[in-house]
Order: C-alpha cells, then structure tokens, then sequence
C-alpha cells in the first residue's frame, strides 16, 4: 500500500444539485456560494443548457454556473469526493441517522481528519442537495456517505434550495472549516475517494451475484439492505483493501 507523503493537507466543499427544478435557484445557490469563497458546484441533469434565468439570479456570478461539472447521474459526480453530506429533511430509511448538519461537521472531526492527513492529501467534501418538489430519491441518499438535516421548528417545513445551501456553507464558515489546512503526516491510512468505494462495492455485488445471492424475489430489498450497511459502515482504505481482496480470492477459480 501506498504511503502518503508529508506535506499540507486542504478541506476543498464542493456545492451538488440534483435535478433543480427552478433555474433561479441555481443561480441564487452560486451567489451564495461566492459570499463563501465555494467554486466547486456539480449539477445532477437540467439537461444540456441551463436556462439564462439562473444567470440573472447569480449576480455577477455567473461563471459559477458556465464552469459547473455537469452529469447524468449523482454518483457521476461524486468520483473523486472523500465524503459526501446529502442534506433531507427526514430519512429515506428508518435506520439511517440524520443528525443536525452542526453535530455532524463536529462529528466527523475535519481538524484531526487534516492534521492526521487522513486523506493522503486533499480532502474534497461534497454537500448534496435534492429537487425543491421531493428532494433526493432513497436511492441518491443511500449513494451519500452521511445525511444531515437543518433544524426547523415544526416537521414537515423546508427550506427553499439556495437557503439551504446558505445555511449549510455558513455552519461550515462558522466552524473554521472553509479554509482549513492541515499536515499530512506519513504513513497514516488514506481516506478512500467514493470512486474506490464505488469499485469495491460494485464487486461485492457481482460476487453477490455469482454466488446466487441476488437472484431471488426479495433482490431490490437484499440491495437496499447492503446499501444501507455500506453507508452506515463507512470504510475505511484498509476496510476496502480487506474487502476486494476478499472478493477476489473467493472468485478466483
């Protein structure tokens, strides 16, 4: 296994839309994104061009929206992401945790993740949010690494989309995480990127497969079932190591 080098280590937020369904809120997400120094936002469909009335809502921010990584689907733009925060008001499944985005970001630790270098160098954070009519699907949740909600007074209200994201950057502003810079020290384990979670996963399935697992009447169950324990296991580079060698030995003929 590779040992990261010693060097700095930066926490860079990266802003997903999924599917927006009003332009101008496009274009207010971008404004807010700028108030915060956020240049990093991912759009989930809205088809091949987005319409001038998100322009006119950036306020001069529209080169935000023109350079935005654009794709089909969520997990196209979660590659190269180390975490992946998707934001809901209640959870798709019942045991899925849904803490408050502030005793998440607390949670998770990012100043000891930086000073640990516990990605092996940049850390990128993604934070999800889901179509203003329905929000995320369960499926799209299950994909994030985390879920948080934004505390309201009563259950059942929400947040217009560019809210949210403002309220979101700004409890990450307020626990000093905007810019936070860490030293990577050697020979700690990486943070995988959810591209190499992705690939692991994707051959636990096709031993899953293989093995006859999958192939009865409660297979879309049996899949939300192991979705749900991967989000909650959350591994680890040396977990995921573990796991595909796993894999391939018991595959191997």
């Amino acid at each position: 296994m590779p040992t990261p080098a010693s060097g700095p280590s930066r926490l860079h937020w990266s802003i997903v839309l999924v599917e927006p369904e009003i332009p101008e809120n496009i274009g207010f997400a971008a404004r807010t994104m700028a108030c915060f120094g956020v240049t990093d936002l991912r759009i989930v469909g809205m088809g091949e061009k987005i319409s001038p009335r998100a322009h006119k809502t950036a306020a001069g921010n529209a080169g935000l929206i023109e350079s935005a990584r654009r794709g089909t689907r969520l997990q196209d733009l979660l590659d190269d992401c180390h975490l992946a925060i998707a934001f809901t008001r209640r959870p798709r499944l019942p045991a899925q945790n849904l803490p408050e985005i502030e005793i998440l970001l607390r949670d998770l630790d990012f100043p000891g993740r930086l000073r640990q270098g516990a990605s092996g160098g940049d850390l990128r954070v993604a934070l999800i949010f889901g179509r203003e009519s329905r929000g995320l699907s369960r499926e799209e949740s299950l994909q994030a690494t985390h879920l948080a909600c934004i505390e309201m007074v009563a259950p059942g209200m929400s947040l217009n989309l560019s809210h949210a994201v403002a309220i979101a950057l700004r409890e990450v502003q307020r626990q000093g995480l905007l810019q936070a810079v860490g030293q990577v020290a050697p020979g700690v384990e990486p943070q995988p990127r959810l591209e190499k979670r992705e690939e692991i996963y994707a051959d636990l399935i096709g031993f899953l497969e293989q093995k006859g697992f999958l192939k009865d009447g409660n297979r879309g169950r049996n899949l939300t079932h192991l979705r749900l324990l991967w989000q909650r296991l959350n591994p680890g580079f040396r977990e995921l190591e573990f796991l595909r060698g796993l894999v391939r030995k018991s595959l191997a003929p």
